[in-house]
Formats: C-alpha cells, sequence, structure tokens
C-alpha cells in the first residue's frame, strides 16, 4: 500500500515539471514573418491569382455563351412555329421580331448575356440575303420552308451591333453588299461580332445553333463601326471568305453545285 507521503511526494514533482515547462515556454521569444517570408507569400499570391484570374474569366464567359446559345434555340422554336402556322412561310422583313412576339414568352431571349446594354430589338440580324450581289443572294425573310436548300448550312439569325452603340443587328447578310448602315441603320452586310471567345453564335434554319468564327462563314471582320464600317482587328482591308463558301452559309438556294 502506497503512503499518502509518498502520493504527496509525486504530486509535488508532477507539479514542478509543469510550472518548469510553463516557465520555459513563457521564456521563448516570439517569432514573427521575416520580410523576406512575407515578399515570397505575396509572390505566390500574385502568381496564383494570375493563374487563376483568365480561368475564372472564361469560365464565365463559357457559361454566358452557353445562356446566348439557350436563347437562340427558343428564338429558333418561335421561327418554327411561325412557320408551322404561316404555310410554311417564314417571317417577312422588316419588324421580323414583331412578328414572332406571340411566339416569345420573353423578351430577353433576344439578348446575348455579354451585350445586355443593347435594346432588345438590337444584336441579332436576320438573314436577309443581298439584292446587290450577282446573283442576288435570297435570305430567309418571307422564303418559303421548302425553297431553302440545306438549311442545316444556312446562318438564320447571326448576332451583330457595333459595339460601342449596339445600333444595327436587325438583318444581316452575306459580305458581299456595299460597307455601311442601311435600311435605317438596321443593316449592314460586312456586319459580324466576335463576342465569345474570338467568335459568336449562330442559329441555323434546322434550328441548331453553332459557335463559328466570321472567318469560317463571313469574313476578316472583327465589328463594325458606329458608321457600318468594318473593322479589322490590328489595321487592313476587310477580305470575304470565297464567294462558294459563303454562299454556303447565306444563300438560301445555294446547294453548293
Amino acid at each position: 500500500m502506497i503512503s499518502k507521503p509518498h502520493i504527496r511526494r509525486q504530486n509535488e514533482r508532477i507539479s514542478g515539471l509543469c510550472e518548469y515547462g510553463r516557465v520555459r515556454r513563457r521564456g521563448l521569444p516570439g517569432r514573427g514573418f521575416t520580410l523576406i517570408e512575407l515578399l515570397v507569400t505575396i509572390a505566390i499570391i500574385s502568381i496564383l491569382a494570375a493563374i487563376l484570374f483568365p480561368v475564372l474569366a472564361q469560365a464565365r464567359d463559357k457559361a454566358r455563351a452557353a445562356t446566348c446559345q439557350s436563347n437562340l434555340k427558343q428564338l429558333g422554336l418561335a421561327f418554327e412555329m411561325y412557320s408551322m402556322d404561316y404555310d410554311e412561310t417564314y417571317p417577312c422583313n422588316p419588324q421580323w421580331k414583331g412578328r414572332l412576339d406571340s411566339y416569345v414568352k420573353n423578351k430577353e431571349i433576344y439578348k446575348c448575356p455579354n451585350r445586355t446594354e443593347f435594346p432588345w430589338h438590337y444584336g441579332q440580324g436576320y438573314n436577309v440575303g443581298c439584292a446587290s450581289a450577282s446573283p442576288a443572294v435570297p435570305g430567309f425573310a418571307g422564303a418559303s420552308a421548302a425553297a431553302v436548300v440545306n438549311p442545316a448550312d444556312k446562318i438564320l439569325v447571326a448576332e451583330w451591333g457595333a459595339p460601342a452603340t449596339g445600333v444595327g443587328g436587325c438583318n444581316a447578310g452575306p459580305p458581299c453588299g456595299p460597307t455601311g448602315l442601311l435600311g435605317g441603320g438596321s443593316t449592314s452586310h460586312w456586319a459580324v461580332c466576335r463576342t465569345h471567345s474570338g467568335g459568336s453564335n449562330l442559329l441555323f434554319g434546322d434550328g441548331h445553333v453553332a459557335w463559328l468564327k466570321p472567318d469560317i462563314y463571313h469574313s476578316n471582320t472583327d465589328h463594325i463601326d458606329n458608321n457600318g464600317q468594318p473593322v479589322v482587328s490590328g489595321g487592313g482591308e476587310a477580305v470575304a471568305v470565297p464567294e462558294s463558301t459563303w454562299r454556303k452559309y447565306w444563300d438560301t438556294s445555294y446547294g453548293g453545285i
């Protein structure tokens, strides 16, 4: 049996050791960040931010592009319903959006999330063709669905509008007509957009939506200025893609033969 004096001595020894440890810890000098450590930490944070911010920006643009595609698909459904009610005929121009009103629940589908400041009636161009081309380019306006050759290849609606003001965007066509704004500023045959990552979304005659760069279906134009004149990134002259190429996308009577 352990005696009480022995237990008392053990407790005193343990208390002394604990007190010694507390004294030793209190005696340790405080240590903060050195200047070099602080600078290294800031540098690491800066590098991580430089890596992550562009990735986050790309992800945000992808999300906006997806919303834009969804809007155009809904617009394609409005075209289809209109055509079914009007003997398989596409809306006439002008005021083609007004003709689709009863088939559209929300006019927000006329807006691209990257261009929300534009009026709802701007930003999207209906393929009305180009009468000044030789031969003339028939578009979708007032056309019979049966007259559209290879509708999956034909652009029905394209995004465009002057970057600064949003003027234009109601009608669109191939890069074969005169430069400048036509039809009260609603048409420019040289108008394209690079709204999403150097390209834009397009609604095609069969209702599908695709992202393409203008260099594929139109020209090297980056955008148009407020007068409707084509502007090339880095300067230079606006050059259209070969006629056989732009007719494939814009000429509803062209079959590629």
